[in-house]
Order: C-alpha cells, then structure tokens, then sequence
C-alpha cells in the first residue's frame, strides 16, 4: 500500500472514526523498544490489544471487560464473558492472518497455471516464504492428462462448466480475463487455484451451485474430502493454513460444518414458555446465519453465531439501548418484558444489526487500523520492516488454534475458563485456548474440521442446502468476501458502505479544539448514533 494510502487511511481513522493512532502509536513504541525482539509472538499480541482497545468504542459490545451489552442482556454472566474473550481472540488472529496474506500479496509473484509448471505451482507457497528450503513440500505427482482434460473444458463458454473461471474473474486476480488459458495469478494463491482447475470434484460442484442444486450437500462432502487430502499432503503447518483458508474463503467448510449442529439441534428443541432458540427458527433466522457466515474473518464465525443467540436468551427484555447517551441510566428505567414474540422479532432485527455493524464498521476498522499502526511502527524503526517472518512464526506456533471450531468447546467450559480468566486477572491468550483443546482431546485435524452433512434431518438438509448455494454463489464471494481477501492496494473506503457518508459530513473546527474528555466522549456517542442509523436506513452492500 502506497504512502498516500496510509495516510489517507489514518485520517479516516482520526477525523471520521476519532481514533487516537498517534497516542496508540507512541504507547507502542514505548512499550515494544522495552520488549525482545525475539519474542514475534508477544509483540504482536501487544499490537492488537492496543489496536483493540484504540477503537474499541465501536465493538464495546463485545469486549469482555467493558459492561456495554448490545442485546440489553446480563453481562455479568460467565458464558458472556467468556464468549467475548474468544471472540477477541479470533479477531487478533484473523488480523494477522489477514496482514500476512497482504503482506504475500506485496512479496507475490505472478504464476501462469499449466501443465508445464504445475509441480512447481502446488509448492509455490514455502519456495516463496522460504527461497532456501526444499521446495518439494508437496507429496504425490500430478495427472498430466488430467490437466489437459480441465484445460478443454474450461476453454468452453458455458457457464455450467466454468464454475472456477467464475471464482476468478470474481476475485479479479487474472491478468488474462479475455483468455480462458493459461490464468496467471499471483503466486500465495495459486496452489489453491490449481486445485480449483484440477480436481473432479470442484466441477461437479460448479455444476450443483450454478445449475442443478440437487444432491448437493453429497457433493459439498466430496468437495470437502478432497480438500482434505490436498491439505494433507502439505508437509508444513503453515501451508496447510494457507490453502485451508483459501479454501475457507470459497467454500466456507469450517462455519457450515460447524453451523450445521447449531442448525440440528435448534431443530431438535421443543417449544417452551419461555423465549428459545427453537422461536427464531425460520427464513430470518437462516438469513441471519448467512450474514453471519460473510463475515470478512478467515476462522472462528461460528463464534459470533453462539454469541448473538446466547444475548438472545440471557436477556430478560430485549431491547435496543446502544445508540442511547447514558445506557446506565436507561438499564434502571426499562419497562415490563416485551411479549414472547415481539422479543423474537426485536432479536432478529438486533442479530441483524449487530453483523451489519461487524461488517460494515467493526472489522474494517479494526484490520485498517492495524495496518497503519504497523506501517507507523516500521516507518519510526519499531519494528523491522520485514513482517512477513513475524506473521508466519505466529501463524506456525497457533495452528492448531487457528483450525479449531468453537463447537467442540463446550459452553461449560467456555464459563470455567472465564472464571479462570477472571480470577486471575488475565485474558484468554492462545495459550491456555491450546491447554483446554488438548484436555478435550481434540487437536487432531481431523477432529477438527469433520463434516457432519450426514444423517441430518431433512428440515436441515433444506437449509444446509440454501446456505451452501448461498455462500458459495459468485455474487457472494464477490461482494462480501474477495474485497477483504485480497487487501492490497485497497484502502477503507473501498470496502465500507458508508464511503459516501464519509464524504458528506463536516465538521466545526471546535468539536477538535478542546480535548475535553467527557465533551469528546459525548461527541463520539452522538457521532457513532448517526453513523449506526445511517447504516440502518441505507442498501449498505454487506446487509443482507
């Protein structure tokens, strides 16, 4: 990204967002020139809790200690606190998942996909990290002819066959887009393109998404299978994550096969006097799963889902109070429950404000922030300039941590290992994350990413079904995820849906004058409403 872009971006981020980068960034400075250089993982760690806690007005509502609900719900409750820790958590690693792949992209060069080179392709990933190193990564030969029976049929113009050129031309990432062949890409992405051209299964799939829908959870499976088996045969962590969250961002396996049990067991429950998940069941609610599932984060959406339908249940009168001045103030004054269902319809509505705030505010705050801090923190000698090798050491230590579903976790621990945190002053650190898998006896990939798309009840089947056809449309994967996936040369503007908002307001000279705290913080809540009720009022692109 260019020195006009960062500085464009920072002040975005100052003057729009009233973020302190220049305070967040001499705090740093301070604190890292005093940390080892050697320890990559605690530097940024370090990183992200400031960048965190610098714009954290905008996602207050989920962090753990801040007692600022969304859904009017108890915060006090262990399971809550817990939920918003590993939230934080999954956010910290998606940024720097997502800074690594901005910073391949920067180092990436462009591959022509062919038969001649498809050896070197599937190791491009380690022969780029790692010039050095062997780059036979990779186990197993390559079908030749297979290649060339791909390269027939994604030569025809038809749309039934073409289901990866549609990916393609969808991320915008071929330098040929009037050519079927040969497709240059960039070099991070092309193990996960060659799989796209070279494996059966992704063109029965094609054929299931744009044409005939039926039997496609069968062959989603298969897809899956095979996506497992190429995996495998990376002999490095780290490029088993790379082609694991390439293929995430396609074809969504880790949240669907997570959501799927959430999807059963709702299912399974009876109706009670009491409100329940068992009410949200419908249309809605499937909509709500699939904003849920284009959130722009690689690993750990499923998350998000369990925390908005647990704020469903633990509040007593759901309501909406997060523009209000004084939330404090209107907790004590709030009025006899809401009927069962107007409570059901007020839930829906908050779960879908809740992900169009994380879409359209939250998340491109929280990565353009991180990236200016970062690029402030190299341009003053803080950090060295390549972060490449710090991202991959953190990315290889947390695989494991990285791949894990937030279903094989149970609520019960979830609460105990809040209390934990809570006692001893602490926060949820990959560490002890990594402690709990382990005493589940879960690390195994294979525990990790299972598929239950089997033996589902046929109301399950129906919405899995929809949920996949979904996500996986190129209309989909255009609009909510690729502009999030291939960062470079972007800039916050360019993914928010509240760029033209941006540009129309102006501001008095005095609102900056005085840095009155309690003034500054009655301008920000004021500010965040009329943000917050434009997003609301508008055909924002990331709303469902």
């Amino acid at each position: 990204m260019s020195e006009k872009e960062y500085r464009k971006i920072k002040c975005q981020l100052e003057y729009f967002y009233l973020i302190p980068v220049d305070q967040i960034i001499a705090t740093l400075t301070k604190k890292i020139s005093n940390m080892h250089i050697s320890n990559k993982e605690e530097i940024v760690t370090e990183v992200f809790k400031y960048v965190f806690r610098g714009a954290s007005f905008y996602y207050d509502f989920i962090d753990a200690n801040i007692n600022h609900t969304f859904f009017n719900e108890n915060y006090g409750t262990h399971l809550r606190r817990g939920l918003c820790h590993f939230i934080y958590l999954t956010l910290q690693n998606n940024c720097i998942l997502n800074a690594f792949f901005e910073e391949l992209a920067l180092k990436s060069e462009p591959i022509k996909i062919s038969a001649k080179n498809v050896a070197s392709i599937k190791n491009a990933i380690m022969s780029m990290i790692n010039s050095d190193q062997n780059i036979n990564s990779l186990k197993g030969e390559v079908d030749s002819q297979f290649f060339n029976n791909r390269k027939i049929i994604y030569k025809k113009d038809q749309k039934t066959y073409s289901y990866t050129n549609m990916i393609i031309n969808s991320l915008n990432i071929s330098q040929r887009q009037t050519e079927p062949f040969p497709i240059e890409v960039l070099q991070y992405i092309s193990p996960a393109i060659s799989f796209l051209f070279m494996e059966d299964a992704c063109c029965k799939f094609g054929r299931s998404v744009t044409v005939n829908k039926n039997n496609i959870l069968n062959k989603y499976n298969t897809l899956w299978e095979q996506c497992q088996i190429q995996q495998e045969n990376y002999s490095e962590s780290i490029d088993k994550l790379i082609f694991q969250s390439e293929m995430e961002m396609f074809f969504g396996f880790s949240f669907l096969s997570s959501i799927c049990n959430h999807i059963e067991t709702i299912h399974q429950m009876t109706l009670s006097d009491n409100k329940g998940l068992k009410d949200l069941e419908g249309q809605l609610f499937t909509n709500i799963i699939l904003q849920t599932a284009n959130l722009p984060l690689f690993f750990g959406k499923d998350l998000v889902f369990k925390y908005i339908c647990h704020s469903f249940l633990d509040s007593s009168n759901i309501d909406f109070t997060y523009f209000e001045e004084s939330a404090k103030e209107i907790a004590t004054m709030l009025p006899p429950p809401l009927p069962r269902m107007q409570q059901v319809r007020n839930g829906l509505t908050l779960m879908n404000q809740f992900l169009q705030i994380l879409n359209s505010i939250s998340l491109p705050v929280l990565f353009s922030l991180w990236n200016v801090v970062i690029h402030e923190l190299i341009q003053n000698n803080t950090l060295p300039d390549n972060m490449l090798d710090i991202y991959k050491e953190y990315l290889i230590n947390n695989f494991d941590v990285f791949i894990y579903k937030s279903d094989h976790l149970s609520d019960e621990n979830i609460s105990k290992l809040s209390k934990e945190c809570l006692y001893q002053n602490r926060s949820v650190d990959n560490h002890l994350l990594r402690s709990y898998i382990c005493s589940e006896k879960r690390s195994d990939s294979s525990a990790q990413l299972s598929m239950p798309l089997y033996n589902l009840s046929s109301y399950s089947k129906e919405i899995m079904s929809q949920l996949i056809c979904s996500y996986c449309s190129i209309h989909s994967l255009k609009e909510f995820r690729a502009p999030l996936f291939f960062l470079s040369g972007d800039n916050l503007a360019s993914y928010s849906s509240l760029s033209s908002f941006i540009a129309s307001l102006q501001y008095k000279s005095d609102d900056f004058d005085k840095p009155n705290y309690y003034r500054r913080k009655a301008f920000l809540i004021s500010h965040r409403k009329s943000i917050f009720e434009y997003l609301f009022t508008t055909d924002a692109p990331y709303t469902s």
